[in-house]
C-alpha cells in the first residue's frame, strides 16, 4: 500500500465494477492508496510525478498483526485488495472470525469493493480508498492484505480464506460455522425485488476472467440443455459487464437477462434462487456461502482451492481438458 501527499490539488477517477467517481485529493492531506492503482496513476498522468509532496509504503510503518483468542474490543483495520467482489465475499468468514473473537472490526476497500462490506451489523465502519492516512491510521491493529493468492497459479496454493487466516496467525479456525454467523441483513428494498413468480435458477453466463468462462457457443448449448433438463424452473442469465467476449451470446427464449442489480439485490437473487450453474466466480461464492445449491464448471484451477468450504456447491472438473490445468 502506499501513501503519498501532493503540493497541489489533484482530481483522480477511482472505482470498480461500474462505480467510477472522480476523487479530489486535496494538498497538504496524506492519502492511503493502493499500489496498483496508484502506479497506474502516475504511469499514466506522468505530470502528477511533480506534483507529489511525498510518498512512500504504508507497511513500513504497521506493526504486525497476529490475532489473539480474546480481542478485547481492539479495534483492526482489515483490507484485501485481491481481486474482486468475489475475493471480497471470500474474506468476509476471516473478518467475521476476527468480529467473533472480540475485536472491534472495519473494513478498508477499493471504490466498488465496498459495496460488498456495508450490509453487517458487526462491522463498524467501511473506509473506501484513497483514504486519508491520519483516519486509516488511527486503529489498534491494521490487516492489511494487498496479495492474497491471486497472482499464485502454482497448484498448492492455500485457498484464500485459510491464506487471510494463516497470514493473521490463525490456523485452526473451521470455516462453515463462521459463514452460518455471517449474519449478512440486506436493506428491505432488496429483499423486496422480485425475481419470477415461480422457482427460478440462475445461470452465469460469464466471469470477469475469460478464462475462467466457457466459450460464448459452449454456453448456449449449456443453457439449452438447462432449459431440456429442468423446464419447470425460470431461467435467469447473469453477465459480468466486463467480459465483453460473451455479448454475442444467443441464449433460448426461455431465459431472459438479469436487469441491473445492486450488489445486495444480487445476494437476495442468488438466496432466493432454487439453483444456480456457473463458473468459479462471484455467484459460486454467494450460493456457497449461503448454502445454496449450485454447479461449477472449473477450468484452470482444480476446484478443492476454491470450493473446500462450501458444502452446497458441487463442482464439474475435467483435468484432460486443459493441459495447461496443474
Amino acid at each position: 500500500m502506499r501513501i503519498v501527499s501532493f503540493n497541489c490539488e489533484v482530481t483522480i477517477d477511482v472505482g470498480k465494477h461500474g462505480h467510477g467517481r472522480s476523487v479530489a485529493l486535496q494538498p497538504g492531506i496524506t492519502y492511503v492508496m493502493a499500489t496498483a492503482p496508484y502506479n497506474a496513476l502516475i504511469s499514466d498522468n506522468p505530470q502528477l510525478a511533480g506534483m507529489i509532496a511525498g510518498a512512500g509504503v504504508w507497511e513500513t510503518r504497521l506493526k504486525p498483526f497476529v490475532a489473539q483468542a480474546d480481542g478485547r474490543g481492539e479495534t483492526v483495520l482489515f483490507y484485501t485488495g485481491a481481486g474482486g467482489l468475489g475475493d471480497q465475499v471470500l474474506a468476509w468468514p476471516a473478518a467475521r472470525h476476527l468480529s467473533l473473537s472480540g475485536y472491534k472490526v472495519s473494513i478498508l476497500a477499493d471504490p466498488g469493493n465496498d459495496a460488498c462490506w456495508r450490509n453487517f451489523s458487526w462491522i463498524d465502519k467501511v473506509l473506501t480508498l484513497p483514504a486519508p492516512f491520519n483516519v486509516a491510521s488511527q486503529f489498534d491493529h491494521h490487516a492489511i492484505f494487498e496479495h492474497v493468492t491471486n497472482a499464485d497459479s502454482l497448484s498448492d496454493q492455500i485457498h484464500p480464506t485459510d491464506c487471510l487466516l494463516f497470514r493473521m496467525g490463525l490456523t485452526k479456525v473451521k470455516i462453515p460455522p463462521v459463514l452460518d454467523l455471517l449474519q449478512y441483513q440486506p436493506s428491505l428494498k432488496a429483499r423486496s425485488r422480485r425475481w419470477s413468480d415461480r422457482p427460478y435458477g440462475l445461470l452465469h453466463v460469464s466471469a470477469t476472467n475469460t478464462l475462467r468462462s466457457l466459450t460464448p457457443s459452449s454456453v448456449e448449448a449449456l443453457a439449452a440443455d438447462l432449459v431440456a433438463t429442468a423446464p419447470q424452473l425460470d431461467w435467469i442469465a447473469v453477465s459480468d459487464a466486463s467480459n465483453k467476449a460473451h455479448e454475442a451470446v444467443k441464449l433460448p427464449s426461455e431465459f431472459r437477462k438479469m436487469q441491473a442489480a445492486s450488489f445486495e439485490e444480487l445476494v437476495s437473487a442468488c438466496c432466493g434462487a432454487a439453483v444456480g450453474v456457473g463458473p468459479d466466480s462471484l455467484l459460486m461464492h454467494l450460493f456457497g456461502t449461503f448454502g445454496r445449491p449450485f454447479v461449477a464448471y472449473f477450468g484452470p484451477l482444480p476446484p478443492n482451492l476454491r470450493t473446500r468450504h462450501y458444502k452446497s456447491v458441487r463442482a464439474v472438473y475435467s483435468q484432460g481438458t486443459c493441459r495447461f490445468a496443474p
